[in-house]
């Protein structure tokens, strides 16, 4: 049946050494590509956290994105072994969870023992045990770890197996391995490892893709399984007969689930354990000369008198005897039999022939169905032979795409963010849209913007700090990044003292605007005295070591809780009788009464210069203000407090039954009154019209 024909083994050994992590000498193993990894604890008494956590005299696993990684026992005995197995998460509060499979494999089929899914916990989740599982020498029993929805951030995986003979002989019973104590102190001797008897290349640390499985994999519960491992009762003639039954019926039907139907298909299958050793032998005997044993049929792959010819003939060109060469457009289609096709992927290359012109180039294409209609298309791929005038033509016109559509305009993610630490700070990235999109007036607020929004997020001191985290975090979990990190500190260090000396030369004008916010505050401008006190109290704060942010908060507080911002003041003229008031004051009644808020930068230099006693002027901007959307002001707060009616929008004193639609309607009804009354204060209208 092609059982055991080959000798098993792993579709890749781990090779990296991992001679320490972090500052512990202790922790080593076998790294594999991205970050897939098995990793061992030598200590005796000492659980760390790498972040994972690592019990003492422990293995710990972690698969790649689209990899398992598997630990394998090679048997170096024939006979029945009791298998056990655990798995626990050493990532138990982040990350997606594993699927694991426990399998034996012989030749180049696999017997599934147990396969499932661990999400994370910090439960151990027993494997087993199998009792009487019939092992040859060579035979291995592999436990794969991969990751579960093809996310592999936190999944490191604490992994056990546990194996032990259970023959019949007095020494069986001193025969076990286990995986911890025979690997985890001395874990970086070999790969393959030593067993404690003594014994060299008994475990093995590997990887394979986590699409794995196109060997056969025996279908649990079939007659082959129970063949294979039989119960103390099991007849195994019987069950060979029944085997040799299936094999020769008819084909199952494709919607029966059976073990035994499932069976019959994949030994009936091309590329099964049945067929497919004889198949891959007629196919590498054919290299050299015609199959043997292999049907051809004008149905399958492509006429052999179609390679190695030139369309133009023999002068044209030479054409290598394995190669195909025509003149576009012009389409293949070959037939490949599922059973041969099945678990593989169909590779060409295409290539512009030698012979053909400097403008010539193509758009190869190969998939499933139908050709293409034989028209250019932007999404697939340009062929053309470089240099030429047709590479030429081709890279210049894509690069004055490019300027128009750039890339991307996104940044790839350095950090995970499920991470113990993650860097997620402002990066900017619109120097596309600057350039093709704004003007100058349109970049430099732009640019101000962003300047705002760096003074607000301190982000250059933020990155020197999270930096500086990333780096200890990195040297535990992966100190393969740290001599990476070097180029970059100076940098982030020079930006961030740069900024923090642009911090302090600022500082003067943050003083410069409290002042200037509180002559508007004050509605009107400030006396010598009132400034000099505002400085005054900025600088006993400084002196009192209070920080720069805090003395200017604090300065915006005073200006805050000053009458002078709390109460519309006005200072009485000499003598007793009725004076004017000034030009600020008359500004600040005209300014309340028509908006409801302080002056204007036009109201208040017109008072500031004293022209607002100027009848003409007066009016003049009286006129202005009431044109302003801020007039409605008027309409709102004198006119319905006026008439009674402020606020009621939120008048509930109606009974909701003999009133239905009145709680829909208040609000409108307030909004009629305010824009009736803003129309009548805008536009003069007669009183009469007030009356009505």
């Amino acid at each position: 049946m092609g059982l055991g024909t080959e000798p098993a083994a792993l579709d890749t050994l781990l090779t990296g050494k991992l001679e320490k992590v972090g500052d512990w000498d202790f922790i080593g193993g076998w790294k594999g590509p991205q970050d897939l990894s098995v990793l061992a604890n030598s200590s005796s008494d000492q659980e760390v956290q790498i972040p994972q956590t690592m019990p003492p005299r422990a293995i710990i696993v972690h698969p790649a994105k689209d990899r398992r990684v598997v630990v394998a026992w090679r048997s170096p005995i024939a006979g029945r072994v009791r298998i056990e197995a655990a798995v626990r998460s050493a990532h138990p509060v982040c990350g997606q969870g594993i699927t694991w499979h426990l399998d034996l494999r012989r030749g180049r089929s696999r017997q599934s023992l147990a396969t499932a899914e661990l999400k994370n916990s910090k439960e151990r989740l027993p494997i087993g045990p199998f009792e009487s599982v019939a092992v040859r020498e060579g035979d291995m029993i592999c436990l794969a770890i991969g990751a579960r929805d093809g996310d592999n951030s936190c999944d490191s995986t604490l992994a056990e197996l546990t194996i032990s003979a259970a023959g019949d002989q007095p020494t069986d019973a001193t025969l076990v391995w286990n995986l911890a104590e025979d690997c985890a102190g001395d874990m970086l001797t070999a790969n393959p490892h030593a067993d404690a008897h003594g014994r060299a290349n008994v475990w093995h640390f590997g990887s394979e893709p986590d699409a794995a499985g196109s060997d056969p994999v025996i279908p649990a519960d079939s007659a082959l399984a129970r063949w294979l491992v039989p119960a103390a009762d099991t007849d195994r003639a019987v069950l060979a007969g029944k085997i040799a039954a299936l094999v020769a019926a008819p084909s199952a039907d494709p919607a029966d689930a059976s073990p035994d139907a499932a069976l019959a298909r994949m030994l009936r299958a091309a590329t099964g354990p049945l067929l497919g050793t004889l198949l891959r032998d007629a196919l590498q005997a054919g290299e050299a000369g015609e199959p043997q044993g292999v049907p051809t049929t004008a149905s399958v792959g492509l006429d052999p008198a179609l390679f190695g010819r030139h369309p133009d003939g023999p002068a044209a060109g030479t054409v290598g005897p394995d190669d195909l060469c025509f003149r576009p457009p012009q389409a293949f289609t070959l037939t490949i039999p599922r059973e041969l096709a099945d678990g593989y992927d169909f590779v060409t290359t295409a290539a512009v022939a030698a012979g053909a012109g400097p403008q010539a180039s193509i758009q190869p294409w190969v998939g499933l169905g139908p050709a293409p209609p034989p028209t250019f298309s932007a999404a697939a791929t340009i062929v053309a032979r470089e240099p030429s005038p047709a590479w030429d033509r081709f890279t210049r016109g894509l690069e004055e795409f490019r300027q128009l559509f750039p890339r991307t305009l996104a940044y790839s993610r350095i950090v995970p963010v499920d991470e113990v630490v993650t860097l997620n700070l402002f990066y900017r990235e619109d120097d596309q849209l600057r350039r093709l999109m704004l003007d100058d007036a349109a970049v430099a607020t732009l640019d101000r913007l962003w300047d705002s929004l760096l003074f607000v997020a301190q982000e250059p001191i933020e990155l020197e700090d999270v930096f500086g985290q990333l780096q200890g975090y990195a040297s535990q979990d992966r100190p393969d990044l740290v001599k990476s990190f070097a180029p970059m500190i100076p940098v982030i260090a020079a930006r961030a003292e740069a900024f923090k000396q642009r911090l302090v030369a600022v500082e003067p004008r943050h003083v410069d605007a409290v002042v200037a916010l509180a002559g508007r505050a004050f509605r009107r401008p400030l006396v010598a005295d009132e400034e000099s006190r505002l400085r005054g109290l900025y600088d006993t704060l400084r002196k009192k070591e209070l920080p720069h942010e805090e003395a200017i908060r604090t300065l915006l507080a005073h200006v805050l809780v000053a009458p002078e911002f709390l109460y519309k003041l006005e200072t009485a003229g000499p003598g007793t009788a009725p004076q004017p008031v000034s030009d600020p004051e008359l500004a600040v009644r005209l300014s309340y009464f028509l908006w409801s808020s302080l002056p204007d930068a036009e109201l208040a230099a017109a008072a500031n210069a004293g022209r607002l006693h100027d009848d003409t002027v007066l009016v003049s901007q009286t006129r202005r203000m009431l044109a302003a959307p801020a007039a409605r002001r008027l309409a709102e707060e004198f006119g319905s407090q006026w008439l009674h009616v402020y606020g009621f929008a939120s008048l509930d004193e109606k009974n909701a039954e003999l009133f239905p639609t009145f709680a829909g309607l208040r609000a409108d009804m307030e909004e009629e009154t305010i824009r009736f009354l803003d129309d009548f204060f805008r536009n003069d209208r007669s009183i009469l019209s007030l009356i009505d």
